[in-house]
C-alpha cells in the first residue's frame, strides 16, 4: 500500500511553475515547446501512479489544489480530514488539467 499525504497543514498546493526547472528533453525547444515538455513530464505522473500494483491512498490533510488535486483524484482511495480543501486552481489562469495528448 502507498499512502500520499502532506507535511504540515496541506496535502499539496500544486506546482510552483517558476521553480520547477527544466523537464527532460526540453533543451532547444523554445519557450512554448519547453513549457509543453514540462506539462507532459508532470502529466506523466498520474498514469504512473495509476499503474502501481499497490493500492494508493490519498490522506488529504489540508489544501489539495491544482496538481495536488490531480494526485488525490489519481489515488485509489481518498480520505479527507475536516481541514481538507479541494481547488482546481490552474483553470483560473488558463492552464489545462495537466493531461497529455
Amino acid at each position: 500500500m502507498v499512502v500520499l499525504t502532506g507535511a504540515g497543514r496541506g496535502f499539496c498546493a500544486g506546482l510552483d511553475l517558476a521553480g520547477y526547472g527544466d523537464a527532460p528533453d526540453s533543451e532547444g525547444r523554445g519557450r512554448v515547446g519547453a513549457g509543453f515538455a514540462t506539462q507532459q513530464h508532470i502529466a506523466a505522473l498520474v498514469p504512473r501512479l495509476r499503474s502501481l500494483h499497490q493500492p494508493v491512498i490519498a490522506a488529504v490533510n489540508g489544501a489539495a489544489a491544482g496538481g495536488g488535486l490531480a494526485l488525490a483524484l489519481a489515488s485509489d482511495v481518498r480520505i479527507a480530514a475536516t481541514s481538507a480543501k479541494f481547488n482546481v486552481a490552474f483553470v483560473r489562469i488558463g492552464l489545462s488539467g495537466a493531461t497529455s495528448a
